[in-house]
């Protein structure tokens, strides 16, 4: 997070079984939440002065402008979004791009989905599968790990099954 060369790493990890949890508002929340704990006091000071201008409970905008405003004056700053197909909304991706015209380094994380490929085309991207023998020895080893492995006799269909199911993943 905060660190000697005052950088500022953000994060947002989507959560399958939050999903109603996980607004645009509480993700904007999460990220400041985490400039204020770990951030320099130059970023708490831009936040500051930002919220003494509102007068109301922040909106949306509110929250991403501070967050833009935070990336444009402190050059060091970093967001990791992984899994945004996860959440309800797909919203935050829209925001992303003002984060990263302010200076923002943005790192997102996730399977394909139609929507994100489409808001990321113009993004540096990056695809990677997990080999079938990798995902073999994973499997087996957490199979290995469960409460099933005395209840069950072979594993290796059921390993076998579930690892052409992860298609990759």
């Amino acid at each position: 997070m905060g660190s000697s060369d005052d950088s500022c790493v953000t994060h947002y990890f989507s959560d399958f079984t939050a999903r109603k949890e996980q607004t645009e508002m509480a993700i904007l929340q999460s990220i400041l939440r985490q400039v204020v704990q770990h951030g320099s006091k130059e970023r708490i000071s831009v936040l500051l002065e930002r919220r003494n201008e509102l007068c109301t409970t922040p909106k949306l905008e509110d929250l991403s402008l501070a967050f833009a405003e935070v990336c444009c004056k402190q050059k060091k700053t970093y967001l990791i979004l992984d899994a945004p197909d996860e959440l309800e909304t797909k919203q935050i991706v829209s925001r992303l791009q003002s984060f990263v015209d302010a200076g923002c380094k943005v790192l997102v994380t996730s399977r394909y989905h139609p929507d994100l490929s489409e808001a990321f085309a113009n993004a540096k991207q990056i695809e990677a599968h997990a080999s079938s023998k990798d995902l073999t020895i994973y499997v087996k080893h957490r199979f290995a790990e469960s409460d099933f492995r005395d209840t069950v006799g072979s594993t290796h269909t059921i390993v076998a099954a579930v690892v052409k199911k992860a298609n990759g993943l």
